[in-house]
Order: structure tokens, then sequence, then C-alpha cells
């Protein structure tokens, strides 16, 4: 499994939101101060996403995310003066939803009467982990991706389909079948994304340079393994200078700080997820004593084990270790040494 999919398969969302909004006539919503990422998907008729910088349209088949904006609207029609967010739910008795509960049904609203003009599947991109973002925050800040004759495109209409049959409120496991469906359209959506853009971000770049990548799965596969720069370099089938060289313009770390990045992400999950000691822990990521595992924890995660392990499990978000890879890309580094 290359490590692209080794990472996305332990994408977990927190908190399953969909909504099936159709709308006749004007209408203007505004999003403000949203922490999460939130996609719209142009089912059928027309629509607008505003912010203060950019205006764009979206079309039968068109797959909006928002992200990184402190203020949009969503326009359909005219637009109109606009109804926050907020106050747009409580006039509509929409279903809210919280951190760790979810929503228990598809957020239903008709306005107006047929045939109307737009429908639109929406939806709420919320990574679990306190770092979430790697992957989000090299995208731009809204993205637009025509889904039409695309795998994107199929989900999509697949989900729309599915949950609109399925999403009762009297029929159980509704919440599992969002979080699992707004995973996959993340994931699908990404994918779409690197493959398109003209300037993919660097983590990107690096998985698809053959020598990096080899050493990056053989870093993945054996993170305790005494590494040393000759090691990593015969994975990739370079010579040390040429490989830290290659390796640093591909990631913009050393492969040693990288390393580190992966052993105290490792160190993090098995602190949430398991009830081993901190020398148990330090050993398997790799480190031969505590004492340097500690101080390198406590350098890149802003807190000791053991002050990350109560506060991770004060929070109630234990999650298993099949996320341990997410959070890992999800915290991108700042320059630091190897340690």
């Amino acid at each position: 499994m290359d490590i692209l999919s080794r990472t996305l398969s332990g994408i977990r969302f927190t908190t399953p939101f969909l909504g099936d909004m159709r709308v006749s006539g004007d209408l203007a919503v505004t999003v403000a101060g949203a922490t999460d990422a939130r996609f719209y998907y142009m089912v059928a008729g027309c629509a607008r996403i505003a912010t203060a910088d950019d205006e764009l349209s979206m079309r039968p088949g068109d797959f909006v995310m928002v992200q990184h904006c402190e203020e949009y609207a969503l326009m359909v029609g005219e637009g109109g003066e606009g109804v926050p967010i907020g106050d747009f739910v409580t006039r509509h008795h929409l279903p809210r939803w919280a951190d760790n509960e979810g929503m228990g049904e598809l957020a239903k609203l008709v306005i107006g009467d047929p045939p109307f003009d737009a429908q639109i599947l929406s939806g709420v991109f919320s990574i679990d982990g306190s770092e979430a973002g790697f992957f989000t925050k090299d995208l731009p800040d809204v993205l637009k991706l025509e889904s039409s004759g695309s795998h994107l495109g199929t989900w999509l209409n697949a989900a729309h389909s599915a949950l609109s049959d399925e999403a009762s409120p009297s029929e159980p496991g509704f919440a599992v079948m969002a979080m699992r469906t707004l995973e996959l359209l993340f994931i699908e959506a990404l994918r779409k994304w690197l493959v398109e853009t003209s300037e993919p971000p660097i983590w990107w770049r690096g998985m698809n340079d053959p020598s990096v990548r080899r050493a990056l799965e053989a870093m993945h596969a054996y993170p305790a393994h005494p590494w040393k720069l000759e090691d990593m370099a015969r994975h990739a089938g370079q010579s040390r200078s040429a490989f830290a060289k290659s390796f640093v313009a591909a990631l913009g770390e050393t492969p040693f700080q990288y390393l580190r990045r992966w052993r105290i992400h490792l160190a993090a999950a098995a602190l949430k997820d398991s009830e081993r000691s901190v020398t148990e822990i330090a050993t398997e990521a790799g480190y031969a004593n505590t004492y340097p595992f500690v101080r390198a924890f406590t350098a890149q995660m802003g807190m000791t084990p053991s002050a990350y392990r109560r506060q991770s499990r004060s929070t109630g978000r234990l999650r298993k270790s099949h996320s341990t890879a997410t959070n890992f890309m999800l915290n991108r580094p700042q320059r630091e040494s190897a340690g």
C-alpha cells in the first residue's frame, strides 16, 4: 500500500453533518467563523458562492469546498440580504449537531414550491484530531471541482441517492453512514484535486519522487529501526548526499526531522489508545531511553507525554490505532533539528 493510501485509510470524521436543500426564489445564507471545511454539491439548478474576494457560480455536477474564509455567502437567485447560518438553522428547525454526537438524520430543507431553482447536497468535513489541518491547509480557500464524468461525481450521486432514501429518523445507524460517506467524499475530492492541480503541496511532490517515496515507505514500515543516512539512501537507491538533497527539496525537511515527526506521532497515538508506559512507548518509537523521547515529544507536541495522555483522555475522543497515520500527516512541521 502506498503512503498516501495508508494515510488516507486513517481518515475519520468526528461530526457528521449532511443536508439536502431545495430552494425556489432568492436566498442568501452567510457563514462566518467556520473552523471546519464545508462542501456544496450542485445536484440541480444553479447557485453562487461569494467571498470577500471572489464569486463563483455553481452548476449541476459542481463540487465546492470552502475553508479558511472569515465569511462567505451561499446564494440562490438574486440572493438578497444575507441570513446568518445560525439564524437560518433556527428559523427552519433544522437538526443541530454537537461534537462527539453527530446527527441522527439528513437535514432536509424545502423553501418554496417546485420547480426548484437549486438543489444542493451540503456537508461539513470535521476531521478527527486536535492537529487537523495538514490535508486542507494547502487547498485553496474555495476549491471548485467539476465532478461530472469523474469518480467524484459517481460517489456524490450515489451518496445523495442513498442518503435521501435511507435518512429516516426511524432508521438506525444514520450517523455512522453519514460519517463514512463524508470520509469517502473527502478522500475522492482530495485525490481529484491532487491529480488536477498545477500547484501540488510539497508533501505530494515528495510522494511522487520515486527515490524519496522508497525511503519514506521504509521509514513508515520500520520506524523503530536505528536509522542512519546510508540506510535511507540505500532504500532510495542514491548516494547519501544526493538522497539528503532530494529529500529536503521534496519535503522541505531533513530525513531525520521527518523520521522524528513520524515516531512522535506513533507515540502520541499509543499514549491515547493504550495503557503502555511512557518507557515502553519510547522504546517502540525508536528511542533508547526515556529522556530524549520526552524532550522530542515535548518540543513537537507542546507538552510532555504524560500531559498529552491526560489531555487526550479528558476530551473523550479516543480513537483506535488506524487514525495514527492520519494524525501524523495532519501535523505539518516547523523546521527543527533531529532528536
